[in-house]
């Protein structure tokens, strides 16, 4: 019982959490949004996984359930109720075929349908789950199929309108989202507005958002790690919502504005820590690859410098880089003439394995030929060594077989050949002569067992030897 209830929860195990696996991840998201004029969101969703995987689980968070209730001090100006949608349509999901240049025109690919269960690897359905913060849809598309996923739904309700100017502020990707993302892009467009138009994205440092036109935004960020939350904030003109029923009766730009510069600041100052912190570690790094003097180690070097955005810091540390190469390359070429000395004076495997090795990460093409035509003669020499030990191998082991052969046929005829016995007749009528039955076993078998034993007994019995 113990082991099948223990087979029963790895299978659970194996399959149940891993619908999508930890390695998978998603390479490219795309989103495009339009506002209506009724404060609607309608959104459209496509991306695509790597790795291996059943489906996907997406997670539109549309609502919190926590927020607090909206009021006019600053620090409500962050996210409150006000900014919850009050529900959402599904509209539809596909699979469509994988396009890095994906635009959002000619929707077309399998329509898939919503069912009460499924299991994994199966394909064009999915499931969907209802809590107090959103909906999940559990899709399924195994990565056998080589296909991204698409979504349409619309979120009710998500503009506010202000006594000055309406906004959204709208969680895009929640920080429930179990897979990481390569490259995140959404444009969101706000139709007829003429005027006012702000935006905001909060999330990781790296992201970037621009308008387009007093119309568009465009926000993208590449690198997002899994259970990263990224939301964008939009204040544009009230017209472009007449038909919203969400209204707060507040003049909002300037707390909105003054809560914004708050943030910026406050990520303006980690950008800062973090740059400081990439600057000392491309430092450091230089100097210890300064004392050692290895490619492995220049390579990790450079990494680090790339991560450096200031200009001038990071002019002087590639300075440093240039440098610390030209040394790596001169102890490179040094190591591979030692080894090539060593490969030559010895000429054994393993130091011409050694000059081989150091020889091809060569930069300079003229010593690594140079060098290669010097080690061409060790190789030859060490092939003329290995055929030379194969056929001496292959004596031994012809002889060796010879003599294990011998030695079994030896040991064959001396312990274990069965004595022939030089009686041609089929039997005998009657007993030839009164010969005991230790003496027929020896002249048959040429030793007395325990059963000859037990047989004298009895045929001294028989002949009524007394003993005593």
């Amino acid at each position: 019982m113990k082991k099948k209830l223990s087979a029963i929860v790895l299978v659970l195990f194996c399959f149940f959490p891993s619908f999508v696996k930890a390695e998978s991840g998603i390479e490219n998201f795309y989103v495009n949004a339009v506002l209506e004029n009724d404060g609607d969101l309608v959104v459209e969703e496509y991306f695509y996984l790597n790795g291996e995987f059943n489906g996907m689980d997406r997670d539109i968070l549309f609502r919190n359930p926590d927020a607090y209730e909206f009021r006019s001090e600053l620090e409500y100006y962050g996210g409150s109720e006000i900014h919850n949608g009050s529900d959402i349509i599904l509209e539809e999901i596909r699979a469509l075929p994988i396009d890095e240049n994906f635009t959002f025109q000619n929707i077309s690919g399998t329509l898939f349908k919503k069912v009460s269960n499924a299991s994994a690897g199966d394909y064009g359905v999915y499931t969907v789950t209802t809590s107090l913060d959103g909906e999940s849809y559990r899709i399924f598309l195994p990565d056998h199929k080589n296909e991204a996923f698409y979504l349409k739904y619309t979120l009710k309700n998500m503009a506010v309108v202000h006594d000055d100017v309406a906004e959204i502020f709208w969680n895009v990707i929640g920080n429930d989202l179990r897979e990481s993302i390569g490259t995140l892009k959404v444009t969101i467009s706000f139709p007829n507005n003429k005027n006012e138009f702000r935006v905001w994205a909060h999330g990781p440092l790296q992201g970037e958002i621009n308008k387009i036109s007093n119309q568009v935004l465009e926000a993208q960020v590449k690198n997002v790690r899994s259970y990263k939350a990224v939301d964008i904030r939009a204040v544009f003109d009230k017209s472009v919502v007449p038909f919203s029923t969400k209204y707060t009766n507040v003049v909002a730009l300037e707390k909105i504005l003054n809560y914004e510069e708050d943030m910026a600041n406050q990520a303006n100052y980690e950008r800062e820590q973090k740059e400081y912190q990439n600057q000392e570690n491309a430092y450091a790094e230089i100097s210890y690859c300064e004392e050692r003097l290895s490619r492995s180690c220049y390579e990790s070097a450079k990494r680090s410098v790339n991560l450096v955005t200031d200009l001038n810091v990071k002019a002087d540390l590639q300075e440093r880089l240039a440098e610390l190469l030209v040394l790596i390359v001169a102890r490179e070429e040094e190591d591979a003439r030692n080894y090539t000395d060593s490969a030559l004076l010895y000429r054994d495997y393993y130091w011409y394995e050694k000059a081989i090795e150091a020889v091809n990460i060569l930069e300079n093409k003229k010593l690594k030929e140079t060098l290669l035509q010097q080690l061409e003669s060790v190789r030859q020499e060490i092939m003329l060594v290995e055929e030379a030990y194969n056929k001496k191998a292959i004596w031994v082991n012809i002889f060796l077989f010879i003599v294990l052969g011998l030695l079994t046929i030896i040991l064959y005829i001396k312990c274990d050949k069965e004595i022939k016995v030089d009686f041609s007749h089929k039997y005998m009528r009657d007993f030839p002569d009164d010969l005991a039955p230790s003496t027929v076993e020896y002249l048959f078998k040429k030793e007395i067992s325990d059963k000859a034993v037990s047989s004298e007994i009895l045929y001294l019995i028989c002949q009524k030897k007394d003993f005593f």
